[in-house]
């Protein structure tokens, strides 16, 4: 039995959208990976403060909160929302 309706309209627009969203999910995991590399966090394990707190752990606290919040964006980004991506409906 297919579903009808709102279901499947609902469905098939995520179904439209799985590639992009994918993608991005590809796209921040790769950043994570550049924000967490050595060679990066060394430029941030100076002597420094911020507000009287170690630069490294900031870094590190503030780009760990950056991808939680791009990855709950992209994940929960509704299709036909505004701004949100839309492909050509194809026909069945």
């Amino acid at each position: 039995m297919e579903p009808t309706g709102e279901d499947s309209e609902g469905r098939d627009a995520a179904l439209r959208h799985a590639p992009l969203r994918n993608d991005r999910l590809i796209a921040v995991f790769l950043l994570g990976l550049v924000a967490f590399s050595p060679p990066l966090l060394r430029v941030f394990g100076i002597a420094a403060t911020v507000f009287g707190w170690p630069l490294l752990p900031v870094y590190v606290v503030a780009a760990w909160l950056g991808l939680i919040l791009l990855v709950g964006v992209i994940v929960e980004r509704r299709p036909g929302a505004p701004g949100a991506d839309t492909l050509p409906r194809t026909p069945p």
